[in-house]
């Protein structure tokens, strides 16, 4: 889930700052290549002669090309001990030729590189190495962006943020240009004439009020699908690009209610709303919360959901469901990541005694296409 302010007031322009990137990207996979001694796994061994070979003309193309003259060791003559030195030549060169924010997006990138390698890791050993050495260079990230601005960065969402990137060039980039928009709310309210009426005007006051009110009230755009219908629910995904698609409205064991034509209720099943959210997630949408009667138990078998989604178990009285829903963006909204606020929001409903049904969340990589660096 993309986290408001977890870079700070960092901002990236691709144009400006992506070439800057790529050689932190580049940076990281060199420098697993030449210590390679310290990782166990044979079969990633074998490979770091040509890995590394390729890493260091990335890395010199990209910093001669903009007039940064680094000479990066060839792998039979990088010792340890240089590893270091070259980081520090290079930030000092950047920092000297261009600017201190080039320095903070090679730092970004040599930490999100880190986890390119995870998946091909077996020893734990060295996936534990592997992600100290990125939690190491966000520290680096932290410390100089504390002298850029008031506050820094978030290091441990900024972890976890480039850690469901694997290291994808591709999806670091976004990640960066995603945290610079507001994340969109899209709340979708379904009250059908023929149901039981809701309070769904006022769970919708309650809810932006709550982040009206946030610190980090600016990076939130709450959109409204006052009268979700079969026909304008698709159409209002593709128009908005939520992050986070919010239901409120009347459920059941098989399925939510939405409105037909002439505004009563008719039934949607879980797998034919899946399908749509699962497109979805190819276009930003990275949490879903359904916050109706009956959703844990439609939803968490037959759903199939690719988001982080937040469910709720059995009946759920209406003051509960506004209740849950302003403490859940309230927490959103002061920076906390989907899950993070859910847990907040659980345990100060639980001490309020406002939620008598049990919220569930369930986590889920969401699905995301898969590009290579384009040269620069």
């Amino acid at each position: 889930m993309v986290q408001a302010k977890a870079f700070g007031n960092l901002r990236f322009d691709n144009e400006e700052h992506g070439w800057a990137l790529e050689v932190g990207l580049f940076l990281g996979s060199w420098s697993v290549c030449y210590e390679g001694h310290k990782l166990s796994d044979p079969q990633l061994q074998s490979n770091h002669r040509q890995h590394a070979s390729m890493c260091k003309s990335a890395i010199t193309h990209r910093l001669q090309t903009h007039r940064i003259n680094v000479a990066i060791p060839d792998y039979d003559t990088a010792l340890e001990a240089s590893l270091v030195s070259i980081d520090h030549a290079i930030l000092e060169s950047l920092r000297t030729t261009w600017t201190s924010v080039h320095c903070a997006f090679v730092l970004v990138g040599k930490a999100a590189s880190f986890f390119e390698w995870c998946d091909s890791l077996s020893d734990p050993r060295d996936i534990q190495e592997i992600q100290r050495r990125s939690k190491v260079a966000i520290g680096q990230l932290q410390q100089h962006c504390q002298a850029l601005f008031p506050g820094g960065v978030q290091h441990e969402a900024v972890y976890e943020q480039l850690k469901r990137t694997k290291g994808d060039p591709w999806k670091v980039r976004q990640l960066l240009l995603d945290l610079q928009k507001p994340m969109v709310i899209l709340l979708v309210l379904a009250d059908p004439v023929d149901g039981g009426r809701l309070r769904l005007l006022r769970e919708q006051q309650r809810l932006t009020d709550s982040l009206r009110q946030s610190l980090h009230r600016d990076s939130f755009d709450v959109q409204v699908l006052a009268d979700v219908t079969a026909d304008n629910f698709g159409p209002t995904l593709v128009r908005t690009k939520p992050t986070i698609v919010h239901f409120s409205g009347h459920g059941s064991r098989n399925g939510l209610f939405f409105s037909d034509l002439s505004g009563e209720a008719t039934k949607v099943e879980p797998r034919l709303l899946s399908r749509l959210l699962s497109i979805s997630s190819q276009h930003n949408l990275q949490g879903v919360l359904l916050n109706a009667c009956f959703t844990a138990e439609s939803f968490r078998d037959q759903g199939n959901l690719d988001q982080q989604i937040i469910l709720m178990e059995g009946a759920l009285d209406d003051s509960a469901a506004i209740g849950f829903a302003q403490q859940f963006y309230a927490y959103l909204g002061e920076g906390l990541s989907f899950k993070e606020a859910f847990t907040w929001a659980e345990a100060s409903a639980d001490l309020t005694g406002t939620v008598p049904t049990k919220a569930v969340f369930i986590e889920k990589e969401p699905v995301a296409y898969l590009r290579g660096l384009t040269s620069t």
